[in-house]
């Protein structure tokens, strides 16, 4: 068993094994090896030189401190149930440490992962909460902006004590998703057919359906800050604090 980062003549294997793993659609994978992959950023574990398990991080910040957003973890189904994806993680993180990151975030797709991950150490904090509505109401003005400035504007709508994501997260996120500004809202947008994802919404909620009405959308779901388990965090310095919110999963 070898644990270390990828070459450029991995590509094709990680491809595979993504597509194998999650099942996107090419033009979803070209963009994520296109804006988001760095192979500084990203984990293999090859059994007999094949690539077994892998996963990729974007770097974020919380109180002016490196966290690491891990993303993208997978195994390929020869080699599930061998304890390799645990192993990874735990080189992962160890990794992680030795290059000065102060914790880890990750979010679990599903209730079996997050007990996989709770009994690696890893804890539930911020939180969100969902919700569907319909468009109605009076239009509002919206303007269309930049990954960057969206990056720059949700610090002035984040709870106090939330993740901040710029860069990379950002960039790729752009690739399919269209970032929004109005007056005391802020949200990220991509659509499904007559319907839209507003993966997150930050400010005055009760404008959800007149958002929809603007953009001339049927119906909506969106996420915003709450309760609901989302993310999960593993410290890696002590002592630590648990942030209060972390936003964008790029799922």
């Amino acid at each position: 068993m070898i644990i270390k980062s990828p070459t450029s003549a991995d590509l094709p294997a990680l491809r595979r094994l993504w597509q194998q793993a999650f099942g996107d659609p090419d033009s979803f994978v070209d963009s994520f090896f296109a804006k988001g992959f760095s192979s500084e950023r990203c984990r293999c574990l090859w059994e007999d030189k094949q690539l077994a398990a892998a996963l990729y991080w974007f770097d974020c910040s919380y109180k002016e401190q490196k966290l690491a957003y891990i993303y993208g973890v997978a195994t390929d189904t020869a080699f599930r149930r061998k304890g390799f994806c645990h192993r990874l993680m735990t080189d992962t993180l160890q990794h992680l440490s030795t290059l000065g990151y102060a914790g880890a975030v990750l979010v679990p797709a599903g209730e079996a992962l997050r007990s996989f991950y709770g009994q690696m150490g890893f804890c539930n904090f911020g939180g969100i909460r969902e919700f569907a509505c319909l468009q109605s109401g009076q239009s509002i003005t919206l303007r269309k902006i930049a990954p960057e400035e969206y990056a720059a504007l949700r610090k002035d709508y984040l709870p106090e004590g939330s993740v901040l994501q710029e860069g990379a997260a950002m960039d790729f996120l752009s690739t399919y998703t269209d970032f929004y500004a109005g007056e005391n809202i802020l949200f990220s947008l991509y659509r499904e057919e007559d319907s839209a994802f507003i993966a997150e919404f930050l400010g005055d909620v009760s404008l959800a359906a007149s958002v929809l009405q603007a953009l001339n959308i049927p119906q909506g779901r969106f996420r915003v800050p709450g309760s609901d388990p989302f993310a999960m965090y593993y410290p890696l310095t002590d002592p630590f604090q648990i942030p209060a919110y972390f936003g964008h999963a790029l799922d």
